[in-house]
């Protein structure tokens, strides 16, 4: 059993944490563990609480009780931000639904052998609903169609976009 001998900065403040099993103190960080204990050299992601992690354990030295060199970079803002661009590359704004540019990158990536179906939803004259009601009435109607949609198709059996 590996031990663990570092000052370990958690969050805002530092914890001294000496001579204790490294299975005791990251024992919910898994591929940590199995990296020390296998004595093997890796790089994976981790999440806890709202913050995201990039670790990498380095092996210093060639023989079983080497000493393991464990970096954590904390990646939260950049891991926030690529999922927001994500969102914003693949969601409508209005409906928060999926854009036309997902529903064909999903489309073109569906299991060719499987059987699907296809609702295609139009709102007759809602051109005419706009102009006479304005785009703040026109959005409200979108959004709660969008809803009404979410609620009735949930997401684990179906998925729904808006392609106009």
């Amino acid at each position: 059993m590996r031990i663990f001998r570092q000052l370990f900065q958690i969050e805002d403040y530092s914890v001294e944490i000496i001579d204790q099993p490294v299975n005791h103190v990251f024992q919910e960080v898994e591929p940590l563990i199995d990296a020390i204990e296998n004595n093997q050299m890796t790089k994976f992601s981790y999440h806890r609480a709202n913050k995201y992690y990039d670790i990498h354990v380095t092996k210093l030295g060639n023989r079983v009780d080497d000493l393991f060199l464990v970096v954590w970079k904390d990646v939260t803002d950049k891991t926030l931000y690529e999922k927001r661009l994500q969102e914003m590359a693949t969601k409508d704004p209005l409906t928060k639904l999926y854009n036309r540019r997902a529903f064909i990158d999903r489309y073109n990536k569906r299991d060719k052998e499987s059987e699907y179906s296809f609702l295609l939803l139009d709102i007759d004259y809602f051109k005419h609903f706009y102009d006479q009601y304005g785009h703040f009435a026109g959005d409200k109607v979108l959004q709660k169609v969008a809803h009404l949609m979410r609620q009735h198709f949930p997401k684990k059996d179906a998925e729904v976009a808006r392609l106009g």
